[in-house]
């Protein structure tokens, strides 16, 4: 029997030197690629923290909009009965947890404290509304802590309630008696 000529099995498959090289040139590209990776985990993230942000201020300001304007403005009548929350509770996803959340629980992961800062005579920029001397719109503050941080700083300084605790956002949100907000501001 006549064994294949050399000229044959060459044609057949790659030379070891092929190889390397393929190997080398896939390993330069998977390098390339492994360096993008932090970039991209730091968009996401920042994009998660925006998105939790964005819907914890939509529900506090929900909730601010379904009381009457006299509670939010902070004169409220004796017989009104709405208020509005001063602290409430939220998941790592966003969902609220309501008022009376236990902290201790794996799933409430953030705390946010819910401030009357000012009541304005002047009414927003375009704003139908304007009798002298009345409130015509209310800035909160809305901060938003790690839940389960330390109470030791709210008990030690009334001033100061944030002492101790690890805030992760603050947010001052203005809204008119119109209806109207001004746009919220990170601070």
């Amino acid at each position: 029997m006549l064994s294949p000529a050399p000229e044959r099995l060459r044609r057949n498959g790659f030379t070891l030197i092929e190889i390397v090289l393929a190997l080398g040139v896939v390993s330069l590209v998977m390098v390339a690629l492994m360096g993008t990776l932090p970039a991209g985990l730091d968009a996401l993230n920042t994009a998660q923290k925006l998105t939790l942000e964005g819907q914890i201020l939509r529900d506090v300001e929900a909730k601010i909009r379904a009381v009457p304007f006299d509670v939010a403005a902070g004169r409220a009548r004796t017989n009104v009965t709405a208020k509005i929350p001063r602290r409430l509770y939220y998941g790592w996803d966003g969902v609220p947890l309501g008022e009376n959340a236990d902290t201790e629980d794996a799933e409430t992961a953030l705390e946010v404290d819910i401030q009357l800062l000012q009541k304005r005579a002047a009414p927003l920029p375009g704003s139908k509304w304007g009798n002298p001397g009345e409130p015509r719109f209310v800035t909160y503050r809305i901060s938003v802590f790690r839940a389960g941080d330390s109470n030791a700083g709210r008990q030690a300084n009334k001033d100061d309630p944030d002492l101790g605790r690890i805030r992760l956002a603050r947010f001052h949100l203005t809204i008119g008696d119109d209806g109207r907000r001004a746009t919220p501001i990170s601070s």
